[in-house]
């Protein structure tokens, strides 16, 4: 039953919260500015190198000696407390009766094996590539994304 691990998928997510609080003020550090842009350029290969200099000081916090460490949200390297489920997923779906634009990175892009099936859920559904731009579509091609939502509002 894939119900049965619901207990134990809470459990975690209490257990990994409890730890995420007890680390608060504690960090990881980078290094320098420059060991985070290198970080940066190895994990992105897709994105240009001036984007990711220019957002790096938003992704990044200065320390009193001089390094820095990411900035993020830690409840994000929690587990959910609850499985996603994709005819959860379709069921909520089905129910937008407003129109949806999903828009592709192409083949370097995130793509669940049950696209088609959640896609299909959508009763107004207009989908968009952009070949190339991969996961991070809003810094790869910000401009041509920007286009594509300005053109789907503006119908």
């Amino acid at each position: 039953n894939p119900f049965d691990v619901a207990p134990d998928r809470m459990r975690q997510w209490i257990e990994d919260v409890r730890s995420v609080r007890a680390k608060a003020g504690k960090h990881r550090v980078v290094g320098s500015i420059e060991d985070a842009y290198r970080r940066l350029l190895l994990n992105h290969p897709y994105i240009d190198a001036a984007i990711l200099r220019g957002r790096l000081e938003h992704l990044v916090e200065p320390l009193s000696d001089g390094r820095v460490k990411w900035r993020f949200d830690p409840l994000h390297k929690t587990i959910s407390p609850s499985p996603f489920y994709a005819a959860h997923f379709n069921a909520f779906a089905a129910r937008i009766t407003c129109p949806v634009l999903s828009v592709s990175g192409g083949p370097e892009g995130f793509r669940p094996p049950d696209e088609a099936d959640r896609a299909a859920s959508f009763q107004k559904l207009e989908r968009r590539e952009l070949p190339g731009a991969g996961h991070m579509i809003h810094w790869t091609r910000p401009d041509d994304l920007a286009r594509v939502l300005l053109e789907f509002w503006s119908t």
